[in-house]
């Protein structure tokens, strides 16, 4: 019995061990959700950033009980590290639901904006970048580009445009009062920037003539950031549903050695 008991407790401290690991993994990743450019602009930042440190808090918590518990074979400790584990794998599927929903709206909002003109949340975010806040005179003696005339097309879209080696590569770097409005939000801008250095692409629902918030010096962008924005959205929620399920499973196996514990334990009572 004492070796059963000892080969238990062993697993006790590998999964709690684990549960720690997956943890602090989680709290990471979801810290650095909020921090990027794509939570800002969605409102999402400080939900994140306060999910990833509330469950990390909490799971770290729960393993010092654990370890507790199964260093003096304390019950109720185990009991409380059992119970926390098991509650956070039933917020995990909640979470996981509430992020398939938001998948679903993020992406109504980009199609709804460029099939139906109705701006709202993210799209109205980056459509406003483009339109009420962009300067109407980049490439223009304003606001040169420190781009070539060679790098576009010879048609009329650029013929008016002005180059010079010292002009500016982004709107950021343009006089303030080439502006049609205030500055665009850097977060927004931040994103756009990262979606034009990625995939080639300016505009949201329409090809833009300009790299606006990279580099002007790339050239002629290729197409629209539509189908660019939808692909992020959803290539960055599947790595969520892929962390949000592994996290779930583990939490709902992890608990096992010390459940077993604790019912041998209880059994080991009510015969005595």
């Amino acid at each position: 019995m004492g070796i059963q008991f000892g080969l238990l407790r062993f697993f006790i401290f590998v999964s709690i061990g684990l549960v720690m690991l997956v943890s602090c993994i989680f709290g990471g990743v979801f810290l650095k959700v909020g921090l990027s450019n794509f939570a800002k602009i969605t409102d999402y930042s400080t939900v994140f950033i306060a999910f990833g440190v509330l469950v990390l808090a909490i799971m770290l918590t729960a393993c010092v009980v654990g370890l507790l518990g199964a260093f003096r074979k304390n019950i109720s400790c185990l009991n409380f590290y059992v119970f926390t584990v098991w509650m956070l794998f039933v917020v995990f599927w909640i979470l996981f639901a509430l992020f398939l929903q938001k998948k679903i709206d993020l992406e109504n909002q980009v199609l709804n904006l460029c099939n139906n003109h109705v701006a709202s949340g993210l799209a109205a975010t980056l459509q406003k970048a483009y339109t009420n806040n962009l300067p109407t005179q980049f490439c223009s003696e304003e606001c040169p580009c420190a781009s070539h005339s060679a790098r576009f097309p010879p048609d009329s879209e650029y013929t008016s445009a002005v180059f010079k080696p010292t002009g500016a590569q982004n709107i950021y770097q343009c006089p303030k009062d080439v502006y049609g409005g205030d500055r665009p939000k850097k977060e927004a801008t931040g994103f756009l920037a990262e979606l034009e250095n990625r995939f080639e692409c300016s505009g949201l629902c329409t090809r833009e003539k300009w790299f606006y918030f990279s580099d002007v010096n790339r050239g002629a962008p290729l197409y629209s950031c539509q189908e660019t924005v939808l692909k992020y959205i959803s290539e960055k929620f599947i790595m969520a549903y892929g962390i949000i399920l592994t996290c779930a499973v583990i939490m709902f196996f992890a608990p096992a050695p010390a459940l077993v514990f604790i019912c041998i334990n209880s059994r080991s009572i009510l015969l005595s």
